[in-house]
């Protein structure tokens, strides 16, 4: 894997985002939930979904929510070793289709939770938003900038090239602070959608996420966890149905034990 910081400019400092009114985002999430640990299988289920929020009107959540896809009590067999890595890439896939039905929206940034796995066509390129920074990519003399970082504000763009043979444009952006909490999250796109574009997707991503960013009363991963992004999740568990009787009927289904 190789690491590019030079790709927008050479000094890193940092730059601010830019506010427009209006705007519109979507955001993309899955969830998955563990309905019963039986003696050969293990069940989950699956959902993802999009929500789309307009700037300047009031957004209600439960018509915010635009499209979704489920799959229930999906059973992987426990004798695969890798039963968890089979479970991620099931949940994956599920969001890249919602992906693909959200691809020609007319938003401003198309927000998915966590890494993006593969390009994904159409006018919307999607932004991937890390929350867990366990690697920083940068070189250690170019971190201080994170010092420097105020709400609103966003590093320069890097390229990171190979690994998983998908290149992609990545940034950092300084959401909010909370006590000794520093709300920094990185954000990536796919190559395929120009440096000019990219940096101008970066720019409105540190302009317009801070306004979403949560709060501890609301959300103890706050303020990494995006509002739009916590009710998503809360509604996709929703849909996938009530545990207890999904358990049930699963249970029952395997007979006297």
């Amino acid at each position: 894997m190789r690491v590019n910081t030079e790709v927008e400019k050479s000094r890193w400092e940092p730059i601010e985002g830019i506010v427009k009114e209006r705007a519109k985002l979507c955001f993309v999430d899955g969830v998955m939930r563990e309905e019963a640990d039986l003696p050969e299988k293990l069940v989950i289920s699956f959902c993802a979904g999009a929500l789309l929020l307009e700037g300047g009107r009031v957004n209600r959540w439960e018509e915010s929510l635009i499209c979704y896809r489920l799959r229930q009590a999906v059973e992987l067999a426990k004798e695969r070793t890798d039963i968890q890595e089979e479970a991620y890439h099931i949940l994956s896939e599920l969001e890249h289709k919602v992906l693909e039905e959200v691809k020609d929206l007319k938003c401003d940034l198309l927000i998915k939770d966590g890494r993006l796995t593969k390009a994904c066509g159409g006018s919307a390129h999607p932004i991937g938003l890390i929350k867990d920074l366990q690697k920083l990519y940068i070189p250690q003399e170019k971190r201080e900038i994170f010092r420097e970082l105020k709400p609103g504000m966003r590093t320069p763009l890097f390229l990171i090239q190979g690994g998983d043979g998908f290149d992609r444009f990545s940034w950092f952006v300084m959401l909010g602070r909370v006590k000794n909490s520093v709300g920094i999250v990185r954000l990536e796109v796919d190559t395929g959608v120009g440096i000019d574009k990219a940096c101008e997707m970066a720019s409105l991503s540190a302009g317009l996420l801070p306004k979403y960013s949560s709060d501890p009363l609301r959300d103890s991963r706050s303020p990494q966890n995006l509002l739009p992004i916590g009710w998503l999740e809360k509604r996709l568990r929703s849909l996938i149905g009530d545990a207890r009787l999904i358990r049930r009927t699963l249970l029952t289904s395997q007979g006297p034990r």
